[in-house]
C-alpha cells in the first residue's frame, strides 16, 4: 500500500508530465488556443510532434513510478484527477 509520501509523489510527477506536455504545446502549437486556453496544433505535423513528445514525457513519468510501486493505472487515475481539478467552471 502507498504511503502518503509516495502518493505525493505520484502527484508531483503527474504534475511534472502535464507541465512539460503543457509547455511544449504552447512552444509548438500555432493554431487557435481552445476555449479553455490550452493550446492547438494547426495542423497533422503539429499534432504529431505533441503526441511523441507526450508519449516520451509519459514513458519517463512511468520510469519514475515504477520505481515507487506504481503502474500505468496509478498514473492515468491521478492525471484524470488533475485535470479535473483543473477545469474551471463555465459561467
Amino acid at each position: 500500500m502507498a504511503t502518503l509520501v509516495d502518493n505525493m509523489k505520484l502527484n508531483v510527477i503527474v504534475d511534472v508530465y502535464a507541465r512539460a506536455c503543457s509547455r511544449f504545446d504552447e512552444l509548438i502549437c500555432t493554431g487557435r488556443p481552445s476555449a479553455n486556453g490550452t493550446f492547438m496544433p494547426a495542423d497533422d505535423e503539429e499534432a504529431r510532434l505533441c503526441r511523441e513528445h507526450a508519449a516520451q514525457e509519459k514513458e519517463q513519468a512511468l520510469a519514475e513510478l515504477e520505481r515507487l510501486g506504481f503502474d500505468e493505472a496509478d498514473f492515468n487515475e491521478a492525471h484524470r484527477l488533475l485535470l479535473k481539478a483543473q477545469r474551471k467552471p463555465m459561467i
